[in-house]
């Protein structure tokens, strides 16, 4: 066969080994699963270092990676844009309240219909718990990894306040601090930071729902139903309580902010790397954790309670 002859033959073979490589060339940003679907990365650095925060804390925390991916394929390109700008805008909330950013990178998975978001909760949950996951959440997270069931938001303020949620919780994981501290602060932190996302893009529309959860909190006190932070671990497992508790929660961080200060936030997030829970509690705010999350339920207490707090249902919290 002669030379001239041949070269067609190789152009073919080389064009059909490069595309037995392009899955693979995919798979450098991703992972099996996201092969050939549309992902951003989000470059996140600290703003403005926080000086109450000691520089063993804030160090690992100056530089993040997000990546943003279409969970299925019919998740719009501009769908995980705006993704992308909601964290990259949003980000120093997480700054602010926590003095950190995830020290791990992220993945931020996007679903655009319920039969791939059940298919991912599946994996993820007790098949006993799925129903509850698809109807009641607004996604969830698995240590680095953010799911957000996208065809359930119609608007930015809602999904910021989701990113922001979740994001949360992705941040203390990566530093270990998820299981050194009780349930309510761990939820009431991630909520607390959903919220001022929400406020930053619709405050109105955060101001309402807050109106109704207060609202909910009166009812709940008024029949007898209204637990403490410290009780709602049972009372969630059973499903009992006609409250949202995680804005409960909220109430709890929002008192500490309000009453000593973000910065010793940041200082007790710093200490729990070290110390118990209730050490550093005791130490920041001068009280015993348990008796304030016995007595805090974020209304006025009956009774004598030392931790006496009411926000009134116009109030806006910060």
């Amino acid at each position: 066969m002669s030379r001239q002859s041949r070269s067609p033959w190789l152009v073919v073979i080389l064009v059909l080994f490069v595309l037995l490589l392009l899955p693979f060339a995919y798979g450098v940003v991703g992972d099996s699963e996201s092969l050939g679907r549309f992902k951003l990365t989000v470059s996140l650095f600290r703003e403005t270092p926080n000086t109450s925060v000691s520089n063993d804390f804030q160090h690992p925390a100056q530089f993040s990676i997000v990546q943003v991916i279409a969970g299925d394929r019919d998740v719009p390109k501009a769908q995980v844009k705006n993704v992308a700008r909601l964290i990259k805008t949003n980000a120093s909330i997480l700054q602010t309240t926590l003095g950190q950013l995830p020290s791990s990178k992220t993945k931020v998975y996007l679903y655009s219909t319920q039969k791939q978001y059940k298919r991912v909760a599946k994996s993820a949950f007790p098949a006993s718990q799925v129903a509850w996951v698809l109807s009641e959440t607004g996604g969830f997270t698995v240590a680095s990894t953010v799911y957000i069931p996208l065809y359930k938001y119609s608007n930015n303020a809602f999904i910021a306040d989701t990113l922001m949620h979740e994001l949360t919780h992705v941040t203390l994981n990566s530093h270990s601090l998820t299981p050194k501290m009780p349930e309510w602060m761990n939820e009431g932190l991630a909520w607390y930071n959903g919220t001022q996302a929400q406020e930053r893009i619709d405050e109105e529309a955060s101001q309402q729902t807050r109106v109704r959860l207060f609202q909910e909190l009166h009812k709940a006190q008024s029949t007898g139903e209204l637990q403490s932070i410290a009780s709602e671990s049972v009372a969630v497992a059973q499903d009992n309580l006609p409250y949202n508790v995680e804005f409960q929660d909220s109430l709890g961080v929002s008192y500490l902010i309000r009453r000593y200060g973000i910065n010793r936030l940041g200082l007790l997030l710093r200490e729990l790397k070290h110390r118990s829970f209730s050490e550093c509690f005791q130490m920041i705010y001068g009280k015993s954790a348990q008796q304030f999350q016995n007595t805090f339920t974020g209304l006025r207490p009956v009774g004598n309670a030392e931790f006496q707090w009411s926000y009134p249902p116009s109030a806006i919290l910060h």
